[in-house]
């Protein structure tokens, strides 16, 4: 929530520790208000959530070929998830788009090509 009211412009001063744990979600809360202009202040927060993981799923086949690679080959899979510590109910979200998100970065040239770390 706190990175939804400083997108808002309603935030206030942050530990300097702070910024950099949150600045990765940022882009998730701006779309999730792009994509959903008639919802506003902390009803957001929930769409901004979704759009993160979809964020992190996309970084994590950026970044790991070696991920990329298993995936494709059927040995495990990639799932995006939210859950609600006030209820402990769990809401799976849609399998067909990691397989989207994973199309489109394996279509991106920026991707992570090596999957191991060189020396």
């Amino acid at each position: 929530m706190a990175v939804t009211e400083a997108v808002h412009g309603k935030g206030h001063a942050l530990e300097r520790n702070i910024p950099p744990l949150v600045g990765s979600i940022q882009p998730a809360v701006k779309r999730a208000m792009s994509q959903h202009p008639e919802i506003h202040d902390e009803k957001i927060v929930p769409y901004a959530i979704e759009e993160n993981i979809w964020q992190a799923i996309e970084n994590l086949f950026m970044q790991s070929a070696a991920v990329r690679n298993i995936v494709k080959e059927g040995k495990a899979k990639v799932v995006g998830a939210m859950y609600d510590v006030g209820t402990g109910k769990i809401n799976w979200l849609p399998e067909s788009k990691v397989a989207d998100i994973l199309k489109a970065v394996e279509a991106n040239p920026n991707k992570a090509a090596e999957p191991m770390a060189s020396k």
